[in-house]
């Protein structure tokens, strides 16, 4: 896994983007909510 930096309406998000060590597997996308989880 690796720390990214998107930018989203001008400003910068924070996000960390993993790869499968081999092979390739379907993609998966969570999103957290601001406030975290609750």
């Amino acid at each position: 896994m690796r720390d990214i930096e998107i930018e989203i309406q001008g400003d910068q998000v924070g996000g960390v983007i993993a790869f499968p060590e081999s092979g390739a597997g379907p993609g998966v996308i969570v999103i957290q909510e601001w406030w975290g989880l609750v």
